[in-house]
């Protein structure tokens, strides 16, 4: 896939993302709130095994991060490796808009800066983890096309 056709995917994909995402978070009650029970009787599952530290805190700060890392990710590939850091500056605007718009229009909604925090870490991971594959993809090719040259490659280089 060439650079054009990477950023057209990473256009839709974003498009889609943001459709689902602005449905999630802009929806005028908790998305959670039909599955409180099960997420109540998991929590106190959990406690009962021995994992005291899985709250309900702990899970909704969790999925918030998780709900961002395909921000980072996509926006990263959109922008480039170089300007991957513009991915964390807009998540972190478009998660104060996303605060701001459940506190003055959704009045069911909990606006929180700690969602702004778990959303930004969310794309923060995501656009790392473009780093750390697109470095681990070109050092894979660079050993590749000095292999095909037939010079021998070091077991272990040290930087």
């Amino acid at each position: 896939m060439n650079p054009s056709q990477r950023r057209l995917l990473a256009g839709v994909l974003l498009a889609v993302y943001l459709v689902v995402l602005a449905l999630v978070v802009l929806w005028p009650e908790p998305v959670d709130k039909p599955a409180n029970h099960e997420v109540y009787a998991s929590i106190i599952w959990f406690h009962e095994h021995g994992f005291a530290w899985v709250t309900y805190d702990t899970i909704e700060f969790t999925s918030n991060v998780v709900m961002f890392l395909p921000f980072g990710i996509i926006m990263t590939v959109l922008l480039g490796r170089r300007r991957w850091w513009i991915s964390t500056l807009a998540a972190v605007a478009l998660s104060s808009a996303i605060e701001l718009v459940q506190l003055l229009a959704l009045p069911d909604r909990y606006p929180s800066v700690r969602d702004v925090i778990a959303n930004s870490t969310g794309a923060l991971i995501g656009s790392l983890l473009v780093l750390l594959i697109g470095t681990l993809i070109a050092r894979r090719g660079r050993r590749v096309r000095v292999a095909d040259r037939g010079i021998p490659i070091p077991a272990h280089t040290s930087h």
